[in-house]
């Protein structure tokens, strides 16, 4: 079933609400100001930082080890988030790239019938949308194997009294995580859209196939018959 005035499917809808619905999520992740943080008192203990894929910010360390910034003698490394805000940021492009030729997949339709033309706008989608899906997730990979290891002094043993263990992932985080799970999801919805409704144009060329040549035979037989 299709829309008569714009000849878009339910499966196509559906996966510009979804494939919308993620890139809005995964905007929203790359600007959230924590991916992970610490906010901890403990006696005379006041320790307090967050973090994004952009910056470290440390509000406050009183034991002045915690975090290296915290010491005029160390510096934050945040050089291993680069490759994390380009895999997020290209991830929005991506996705918007997909959404774009689910759309033009559409137009084409009314456009053209040349099957290529077809197949290679819905592999461009897929394509798309599947890169997104892999650039939010390896980035959200990366970013909990490092976070800790740039973020908490090198030599743990050293301080084992420290609340190390409070030292979490955040809500930036797990959005990253939803947006790369529901990329999936939208690549999928294309591919289903095809398989299903590519499978329903076929038979109805058979019906007409079968009239030509029901009317062609009764031309010979009343050709015959003459």
């Amino acid at each position: 079933m299709r829309c008569p005035k714009t000849g878009f499917t339910p499966l196509k809808i559906a996966s510009l609400v979804v494939g919308g619905i993620t890139i809005i999520i995964h905007i929203t992740a790359v600007a959230y100001p924590e991916w992970d943080g610490i906010n901890v008192q403990k006696q005379s203990q006041r320790i307090q930082g967050y973090g994004s894929i952009w910056d470290f910010t440390v509000t406050e360390d009183s034991t002045k080890i915690f975090f290296y910034n915290s010491s005029a003698r160390h510096l934050m490394d945040t050089a291993w988030k680069k490759p994390i805000t380009i895999m997020a940021t290209t991830g929005i492009a991506a996705g918007v790239v997909g959404e774009g030729f689910i759309v033009l997949t559409v137009l084409l339709e009314r456009c053209t019938k040349n099957f290529y033309v077809h197949l290679c706008a819905n592999m461009i989608s897929v394509t798309s949308i599947l890169c997104a899906s892999f650039e939010c997730l390896m980035g959200a990979i990366l970013y909990k194997y490092n976070y800790t290891k740039h973020e908490a002094p090198k030599d743990l043993n050293i301080n084992r009294h420290l609340p190390y263990e409070e030292h979490v992932l955040r809500a930036g985080f797990y959005l990253e995580c939803a947006a790369g799970s529901l990329f999936i999801l939208t690549s999928l919805i294309p591919i289903l859209d095809i398989m299903y409704y590519g499978e329903k144009k076929t038979p109805s060329i058979s019906p007409a196939i079968d009239e030509e040549n029901q009317i062609i035979t009764g031309k010979d037989k009343t050709t015959r018959e003459k």
